[in-house]
């Protein structure tokens, strides 16, 4: 990349010219240096809304959010270690390269509730070739610019119990060597520090069967990159740090089929992030930083994830939310988006998985071969790949992060687990789980501005998985409606397929059952959608993710007919109390509430 991109003032290269340009950070921002610390380097975790603060996330990336996560369950000492490579800022130039290379290694008392982790990474990003010119556009030369960031990472975790209460509670701090190299001439190091807190509730609720829910509301703290100005070389002018607040909060629910394999796996969590820098009107103002959380209001920012209007406080407040839903420790799907107050942006990310851990498990399940069970337990590969959507003239068009992670835990049991002649676990799932999978069908329609512009309803789809608890039926499902354009003049009332506003809702409900007879079930209750709406638009040749953050509630209620001793059907009426926004007619709503019939399959 070639560019007239920064200016010299008294012989002084103006570095945060050139990193704002380069980075293109979406926050508000002063005067900052070293802005690449703020660009997220993990795979995983960006493809839900990089909401590491306050998820427990066993990817050991997470640290780069708080060095207090990124703990895995293995009883004495694991390793594991990762790489990424992609470009960065695609849709602006293509010779950009951000890396990133991580280390970690875990050690578990055998005799105390105590866990620690050692990390190491570095994040380096190549900003490729630039050309700099003096105040009068003389040519001064082509440099290779780059940045780098060499991290250590210490964190200690405690799992027990305080006033009868389960707690997973860690701790952790971050030293970070910042190397900037912007010209032969102009380079600055700077020692940087990052610290946090994170504290879960692992609970567990007794199912069918002898299985188990999990679930883990959790809450995490953190504040990085702290430290002095930076300064380069020829020393006569400071520039602040982007020293940050991070906020989140977490849940995390698995029904897990054996100690080390789960059913399912669904994560999310909301985070924010705040730059403390205090504002300045000139350079020869003294550098400030906000203390604790700075203009993150934690209710209003982290519990509700809304953006804050107030144009004095908190405009540069940046809001996070991510969603994951995990099969037999198998695939992974993910989604979230980041929301940029004061650029009014909403980027959506999604990403996939891929763990050798469920495969092998049921490898094993179903051969009974030993070797496969010792290479399970203390080998682990996993494929991440996620992706950022945006504009096609936003720089971050076409951005995306793929990445392999090998961990090997609990090295001192391996001679144990050679020597085990243990039998898979038997899976005691008769009457337990159910899946379901049907059609739904929207009542409302989008109103159009004439009867010859009409968007009619299509059905969707919608599936599942439940479970009977003591009192009621609890379930979770993905819920796709469906809306296709009519218009008569030119497809003689058929709709069209290349414009569609299609909605996919995650939803959990608790129904009362009543039985009647020995066949038929009567069920109502409550239903409750995940704050995290995603709509996908398509028009012509183009299609256009939409993530927005909606809460919204209401009531289900139906039939199911047992067929045969596995399979029902049922029927329901699902209604959703709040309408949401046409995306094609502004001063229109739309109303999710349909019919829904189902197969139910139990195992």
């Amino acid at each position: 990349m070639l560019g007239l991109i920064s200016e010299f003032s008294k012989g002084v290269l103006l570095p945060r010219i050139l990193t704002v340009i380069l980075l293109f950070i979406a926050v508000e921002l002063q005067s900052q240096s070293a802005l690449f610390l703020l660009i997220s380097p993990v795979t995983s975790l960006n493809g839900m809304g990089e909401i590491g603060v306050g998820l427990p996330y066993e990817d050991h990336g997470s640290v780069y959010y708080n060095p207090a996560n990124g703990f895995i369950n293995s009883s004495s000492l694991s390793g594991s270690e990762s790489s990424m490579r992609t470009k960065w800022l695609p849709g602006l130039v293509d010779d950009m390269v951000l890396e990133h290379d991580h280390f970690r290694v875990s050690y578990a008392l055998s005799q105390y509730p105590l866990r620690f982790n050692l990390h190491q990474y570095e994040t380096y990003l190549d900003a490729g070739l630039q050309q700099y010119t003096d105040a009068n556009g003389l040519s001064l030369g082509t440099f290779q610019t780059w940045f780098k960031a060499n991290a250590l990472v210490l964190a200690a975790q405690y799992t027990g119990t305080v006033q009868k209460i389960p707690l997973d509670i860690s701790l952790g701090i971050a030293s970070k060597q910042i190397k900037q190299h912007l010209t032969d001439e102009d380079h600055a190091n700077n020692v940087v520090f990052d610290r946090g807190f994170l504290i879960g509730v692992p609970l567990k609720l007794k199912l069918k069967n002898d299985l188990m829910l999990n679930l883990e509301p959790s809450v995490g703290m953190s504040t990085v990159n702290i430290g002095s100005s930076v300064v380069f070389n020829k020393g006569e002018q400071e520039d602040p740090l982007p020293t940050a607040a991070r906020a989140g909060v977490g849940i995390t629910a698995s029904v897990p089929l054996s100690e080390k394999w789960n059913l399912f796996q669904y994560r999310a969590g909301n985070a924010a992030m705040d730059i403390l820098e205090e504002p300045r009107t000139s350079g020869d103002q003294p550098i400030e930083y906000q203390k604790g959380l700075g203009d993150i209001k934690f209710y209003k920012h982290v519990i509700m994830s809304d953006p804050d209007e107030d144009p004095e406080r908190g405009h540069d407040v940046v809001i996070t939310r991510g969603h994951e839903l995990s099969f037999l420790d198998v695939f992974s799907i993910r989604f979230g988006d980041h929301v940029d107050i004061a650029g009014k942006v909403v980027t959506p990310q999604s990403g996939i998985s891929y763990n050798s851990q469920g495969l092998l498990s049921l490898a094993y399940y179903m051969t009974n071969i030993h070797l496969i069970d010792v290479i399970n337990r203390h080998v682990e590969i996993s494929y991440s790949y996620a992706e950022w959507t945006a504009g096609d003239t936003h720089p971050l068009s076409g951005t995306n992060f793929e990445s392999w992670n090998v961990t090997v835990k609990d090295i001192f049991g391996i001679n144990n687990s050679l020597q085990s002649t243990s039998s898979p676990t038997a899976l005691k799932l008769k009457d337990a789980i159910a899946f379901s999978l049907g059609v739904n069908y929207p009542l409302s329609e989008e109103g159009g501005s004439g009867p010859e512009n009409t968007w009619q309803k299509s059905a969707g789809y919608t599936a599942g998985v439940e479970t009977d608890l003591k009192y009621f039926r609890l379930g979770f499902s993905l819920t796709q409606s469906s809306f296709a354009y009519d218009d008569e003049d030119f497809w003689e009332g058929f709709l069209r397929a290349d414009v569609r506003d299609e909605v996919y809702q995650l939803a959990l409900n608790a129904q009362v059952p009543f039985t009647v007879g020995n066949r038929i079930t009567l069920l109502g209750g409550l239903q409750v959608q995940s704050p995290l709406l995603h709509r996908k638009v398509t028009l012509f040749d183009q299609t256009i993710d939409v993530t927005s953050y909606e809460y919204n509630y209401g009531l289900r209620a139906g039939a199911e007919v047992k067929i045969v001793e596995y399979f029902s059907l049922r029927g329901s009426y699902s209604y959703w109390q709040q309408d949401i926004e046409s995306l094609f007619n502004a001063d229109q709503k739309v109303k999710l509430s349909g019919f829904v019939v189902e197969g139910l399959i139990k195992l």
